[in-house]
This record gives structure tokens, C-alpha cells and sequence, in this order.
């Protein structure tokens, strides 16, 4: 057996490279490193030199490590094993914290997950499967729903597969923007094979994949999965990290598809290029400020408007229902396991594509408004979102999405608009005695690691911003003006 050969870049890797760093070598991102068995060196004919190594050709391309993974068994070995390290469920936040089987069972889960995060790593870094992208590929308006096998090309009993098959969606489905000096607020931004006439750039978006993915059934069957719960956890059971992968990647697809063409380059930075990032409060200007007039309120916001086709699927399902769930998403969560998972942002995408769902929806559908309203569930969930989200981004995403909510539509005649402020403003006043009950947390606690517990600044950002912008005459209504002095009262004190 011949001795283990390197070559990249057309020069083999010899043992005068040992024990250097790859910056050293002038190694690259994504630098192929071809791997072999080479035979003993031969001499050349006539000279008594030996042949470099380099001069042996390269291993063809069908057995390069990667390409062999995307095939099979080996492809399906890689699931399988991210659905087994899947199985190690965490326990529950309501085990006691001396029972050493929990403890057990936390450790085993901490320990899969990592495992599967580096199964993970090692499946985004091969090819995208040709199979599975040719799939979608072929998707066209003229199929229908009946005409494609979307249980074979969305399997929802496997997240890890499902979340596979979603990534491929988003890549396919995203719009290239195009980088411009000024924006014109039109298609051309978003699609450059466009002109800057608006009816060839509507043509333009409906020969585009996206509308196709629609056409062929493919958004109602993300709303069916979302709204089937089978990415929600169990009773008693916990949320996983895969399950809010898969879950963050499915809302994002939904905000995506459901955003209406003449509004993309709205939305652009909400759903397809949200970074993450959480932006500061303004401040409110106290001095001299004066009530805000009828045509004042919800001044500066940009509420993109959904398609017909979403407000058709979703007539008659328990969409704000599952919204309204998955918003808070820290029920039965052991403390430890909080702490690995605040590690990764797909919680906060989450609350984000939820709540701006929620309040796209909300905008172009006064219904949506009426049923929250309605729900006995309301005032538990603004308890929740306001002051018992541990984590800070996303209690302030949850916050910011509650206040585009309670502000949407206070411009039109529609006084369900109204009356839901009223509604938002009096039940967040009823949770002014356990907001001064949470102690502030002092800048110390933030010198190692960012702290996980409640927390009231986001809940009297948005207390105030609410107050602020009901109308005088609607001030004047009993069961509200009692709250106002009740706050009042207390911040005097």
C-alpha cells in the first residue's frame, strides 16, 4: 500500500507542511484538498530522480467525499442520524432539579443536540441533493395541488428533512435585489431582468418561480402544515432547537409567499433580509408634548399588504390561533436548556415572522383584530410577550409587534381599530403591579453572559407608546380612565 497523498491546487502537500497553520500555507475558503492512496514513486527513464508526486492525476470526480455523501445509502444514513440524536427529548422545566435521572436525561440531550448541530454542519456543506432541487425545479403554474406528491417532497414526520426541503424553497423563492444609487420603490429593485415599466415588471413576477410555487398549490400546503401543529411540541414536553429551526424557516416561507407583489421592495428588509438585530427605543419627547390628533395616529408605519390568495387560504382556519402559540415558545423549558439554546437565534425569528404575520394580517383584515378581541386566551398572551419572555431580543421583538398591532388601521374608519388599542391598553394595565414587582437587573449581571429572566423596561416602552396614542375623546371612557389614575398612583408613589 502506497502512502497517503494530498494535492490542492495542483501541488501536493508533503511533510514539509507539517504542523504549519493553513494561513501559512495560503489556504482559501472552500479550497479543494484531493485526498488518495498513491503508489510508491517511480523513477524517471534515463535519470535517477523520482517523478513528483504531483504529476499522478487527480482522483475522478464521482469518488470526491462530498459527491459520495449525496448518494445513496449515505445521504439517508446522515437523516437517520440526526432523527436518532433528535430522540433524546429535554426534560422537563418542571422536574425537580436534585432528581438525578432529569439530570441525566438533560445531559444526554445537551450532548445529542451538539452532535447533531455538527451532522448538520456537515450536510449544509455538500451540494444541495440533485434530486430533491430538481423537484422543485420542475414545480410550474400548471400543475395542481393533485398533480404533485408534496408528502414526498415535504415530509413532515422528519424536521430534519423538512427543514432540508424548506432551505431549498427559500433559495429558490428569494428575489434578487439589485444594489442602486436611488430607489425607485418598483420592481426593477427587487428583479433585474426587468424594465421600469410596471406592466412588464408585473409579468415579469408572475412568470418568476415564486408565483409558480403558489400557483401549484405549494403555499397552501405551508399554511397546512403550520396551522397542523406538528412542529409545536407535545403536551408536558418542551421546545427543541430543530423544531424551531423548522418552524422559523416555515414562517418565513409563509411571510414570503404571502407578501404581495406591488409591496416586495416593503418588505424586503422584514422578511428576506432581516438581519436580527434588535433596534434601540426611540425616545419619547416629554416636553411640551401634546395629544395626537385622529390623523396622527400610527404616523411612520409601513405595513406591507398580503395577497388575495393568502386572505382566501386562510379564511375559516385556526391560523391566529397557532400564531398566538408559537409567539411564546418557553413553556416547560428547563433552565439549562434555555441557556444552550438562547446560543441560537432561531427563537427570535421566530417571535419576529409571527408577530409580523400577525400584524400584516391584522392590516389587511379587520376580522383578525376581532378574533384576538374575542379570545379568552388574550390576556394571558400579552402577559406572556410583555414581561415573562426571558430572553431580551426577543421580549423587545414581541413588544415592537404588539405596538405595529394596536397602531395598524387607527387612520381608516374602522373602529375595531380603536376599540383593540383601548382593549390592548387597558389589559396591560392590569399588569402594572407584577411589572414593579420584577427588580431591574444591574449591569454587573451582564459582564460574563447575557442574564435569562423576566423583564419590564419593553412593557412600559410600550405601555407609554399605547397611552400616547389613544384619542382624546376615547380617554374620556370609564373602565380605561380608571387605569390611567391607577398608573398614575403608582408612579407617584
Amino acid at each position: 500500500m502506497g502512502p497517503v497523498r494530498m494535492i490542492s491546487s495542483g501541488h501536493e502537500l508533503t511533510t514539509d507542511y507539517d504542523e504549519k497553520a493553513l494561513h501559512e500555507l495560503g489556504f482559501k475558503d472552500m479550497q479543494m484538498v484531493f485526498v488518495s492512496l498513491g503508489a510508491p514513486r517511480r523513477e524517471r527513464k534515463g535519470e535517477g530522480v523520482q517523478l513528483p508526486a504531483s504529476c499522478l492525476p487527480p482522483p475522478q470526480k464521482d469518488n470526491i467525499p462530498m459527491l459520495l455523501l449525496l448518494q445513496e445509502p449515505h445521504l439517508t444514513t446522515l437523516f437517520d442520524l440526526l432523527e436518532m440524536l433528535a430522540s433524546f427529548k429535554p426534560p422537563s422545566g418542571k422536574a425537580a432539579v436534585d432528581d438525578t435521572e432529569s439530570l441525566r436525561c438533560e445531559e444526554l440531550h445537551l450532548h445529542a443536540e451538539n452532535l447533531s448541530r455538527r451532522v448538520w454542519e456537515l450536510l449544509m456543506l455538500l451540494p444541495t441533493c440533485p434530486n430533491m432541487l430538481m423537484a422543485f425545479q420542475s414545480i410550474s403554474d400548471e400543475q395542481s395541488n393533485d398533480g404533485l406528491n408534496w408528502k414526498e417532497l415535504l415530509k413532515i414526520k422528519s424536521a430534519h428533512k423538512l427543514l432540508y426541503a424548506l432551505e431549498i424553497i427559500e433559495a429558490l423563492g428569494k428575489p434578487n435585489r439589485r444594489i442602486r444609487r436611488e430607489s425607485t420603490g418598483s420592481y426593477s429593485d427587487l428583479y433585474p431582468d426587468s424594465d421600469d415599466s410596471s406592466e412588464d415588471q408585473v409579468e415579469n413576477s408572475k412568470n418568476s418561480w415564486s408565483c409558480k410555487f403558489v400557483a401549484a398549490g405549494g403555499l397552501q400546503q405551508l399554511l397546512e402544515i403550520f396551522n397542523s401543529a406538528i412542529l409545536e411540541p407535545k403536551e408536558q414536553e418542551s421546545w427543541t432547537v430543530w423544531q424551531l429551526d423548522c418552524l422559523a424557516c416555515l414562517l418565513k416561507l409563509i411571510c414570503q409567499f404571502a407578501v404581495d407583489p406591488s409591496d416586495l421592495d416593503l418588505a424586503y428588509h422584514d422578511v428576506f433580509a432581516w438581519s436580527g438585530i434588535a433596534e434601540s427605543h426611540r425616545k419619547r419627547t416629554w416636553p411640551g408634548k401634546s395629544r395626537k390628533a385622529a390623523g396622527d395616529h400610527a404616523k411612520g408605519l409601513h405595513i406591507p399588504r398580503l395577497t388575495e390568495v393568502f386572505l382566501v387560504l386562510v379564511q375559516g382556519t385556526s391560523l391566529i390561533q397557532r400564531l398566538m402559540s408559537v409567539a411564546y415558545t418557553y413553556d416547560n423549558l428547563a433552565p439549562r436548556v434555555l441557556k444552550a439554546q438562547s446560543d441560537h437565534r432561531s427563537r427570535h425569528e421566530v417571535s419576529h415572522y409571527s408577530m409580523w404575520l400577525l400584524v400584516s394580517w391584522a392590516h389587511c383584515c379587520s376580522l383578525v383584530k376581532s378574533s384576538l378581541a374575542d379570545s379568552d386566551h388574550l390576556q394571558d398572551w400579552l402577559k406572556k410577550l410583555t414581561l415573562l419572555i426571558p430572553e431580551t431580543a426577543v421580549r423587545h421583538e414581541s413588544c415592537n409587534g404588539l405596538y405595529k398591532l394596536s397602531l395598524s388601521g387607527l387612520d381608516g374608519g374602522d373602529s375595531i381599530h380603536r376599540s383593540f388599542l383601548l382593549l390592548a391598553a387597558s389589559t396591560l394595565l392590569k399588569f402594572l403591579p407584577d411589572a414593579q414587582a420584577l427588580k431591574p437587573i444591574r449591569m454587573d449581571d451582564y459582564e460574563e453572559e447575557p442574564v435569562l429572566k423576566p423583564g419590564c423596561k419593553e412593557y412600559f416602552w410600550l405601555l407609554c407608546k399605547l397611552v400616547d396614542n389613544i384619542h382624546i375623546k376615547d380617554a374620556s371612557q370609564v373602565c380605561l380612565k380608571l387605569h390611567i389614575n391607577l398608573l398614575i398612583d403608582k408612579l407617584g408613589m
